[in-house]
């Protein structure tokens, strides 16, 4: 939103959606490809389900996480994919307050359920390597379905509370523009919250990190370039910022530890030295990036408020989320095709998953990531404004 004026406080009903480009070629082009990506995920999804609950062979923990997690992902692709392609047809889509604010919480809460459940599948690869004899007492029918269960019970809750927090928002004006082509990522709407203009841009985010963003003194006319963002964290309390801190590293140095023994476990192991293995070594090493790009920065806002970081680093930060986010992203594309070949191609499979095609996947993985980064940085640096003191 832009020219804001300070004072008007009329309650805001609806959302507009501005979407990715003005251009009709584009919008034309983009429609195009997003439904077939669209129409490919949800194809690929429901086959993957159909396939595994139809065929007896399949009936074991790993590919019963694997039909959750392809049924959480069409939900995730659903509560995204349609609001994208209307605003390819039309421009300025209209969504309400309430639409807007249920579709994120779809959004987040099949996105952390994904996540809970790679963690259940990992346990499962744990078990499976360095336990395999005790591997159906530790895998059984009903530790597998309370993995589910949690999984989903995380994501409902993830969501409430993202949910609950957004509706203690009070927007200004009456119809919103955002810079966004659906709702789901919470700082554009925190930006629409009322709050006093004449203040300094301030980063306020639920969590500590940099996100794909940028705030503006709301001022009309000031234009002072911003060199560095503050980081308010996620509380001012000192003993939930103890808590938090010791919690957070734990997880920290659990992810760190975790994920070098995987690497270390798959390259020393001459067993493990298949497609399979060698893709989830990689996404080993993705997610210690990952983790290692965000929550440093996290820990050190626990310790103290009001974390001062330049724009320089702030879309560092970003760009590295970006590049290992999305290559995970991709290795888990390409872990999905290996499994594919491994059931419907089981004859070929040494001919479709030779070590050039793993290699080359890997390398489109990490490609793709770098791409979609770049995108995002130049983004950040020549689109958008930051104004301020």
């Amino acid at each position: 939103p832009e020219d804001m004026k300070f004072g008007n406080l009329t309650s805001a009903t609806e959302f507009i959606l501005l979407g990715l480009t003005e251009d009709p070629t584009l919008c034309v082009i983009f429609f195009v490809v997003f439904l077939g990506i669209y129409a490919v995920t949800l194809v690929g999804n429901i086959s993957i389900i159909i396939l595994i609950r139809t065929c007896s062979q399949l009936h074991t923990p790993m590919y019963h996480f694997l039909s959750h997690l392809a049924f959480v992902d069409s939900g995730c692709t659903t509560s995204v994919t349609p609001m994208l392609l209307i605003g390819f047809l039309r421009q300025g889509v209209t969504i309400t307050a309430a639409g807007c604010e249920a579709q994120l919480c779809f959004v987040v809460m099949f996105g952390s359920a994904e996540c809970f459940l790679l963690a259940s599948m990992a346990y499962d690869r744990y078990v499976a390597i360095c336990l395999p004899l005790l591997y159906s007492t530790h895998m059984s029918p009903r530790l597998c379905v309370l993995l589910v269960g949690a999984s989903y019970l995380g994501g409902c809750v993830n969501a409430c509370t993202f949910t609950s927090c957004l509706l203690t928002l009070s927007f200004c004006g009456l119809n919103q523009a955002i810079q966004h082509s659906f709702c789901e990522d919470w700082p554009p709407l925190t930006l629409l919250k009322c709050f006093d203009t004449k203040s300094n841009a301030i980063l306020l985010m639920l969590y500590p990190i940099c996100g794909i963003t940028t705030v503006k003194d709301m001022e009309v006319g000031n234009h002072t370039s911003v060199t560095e963002v503050i980081l308010l964290g996620l509380t001012e309390d000192p003993t939930l910022c103890v808590i938090f801190f010791v919690v957070f590293l734990g997880i920290y140095v659990i992810t760190l530890i975790g994920n070098i023994s995987i690497i270390t476990l798959i390259r020393s192991c001459s067993h493990l030295h298949t497609p399979m293995y060698f893709f989830l070594s990689h996404l080993a090493f993705v997610d210690i990036g990952f983790s290692t790009s965000i929550t440093p920065i996290m820990i050190i806002g626990l310790l103290k408020h009001r974390l001062a970081l330049p724009v320089a680093g702030c879309e560092a930060q970003l760009c590295s989320g970006v590049t290992f986010g999305t290559a995970e992203c991709f290795l888990l594309a390409a872990m999905a095709y290996d499994r594919y070949v491994a059931i419907c191609l089981p004859l070929l499979y040494s001919t479709h998953m030779s070590s050039r095609v793993c290699v080359l996947l890997v390398g489109v993985s990490y490609l793709g990531g770098c791409v979609n980064a770049w995108t995002f940085a130049s983004c950040m640096t020549y689109k958008f404004l930051f104004a301020g003191s």
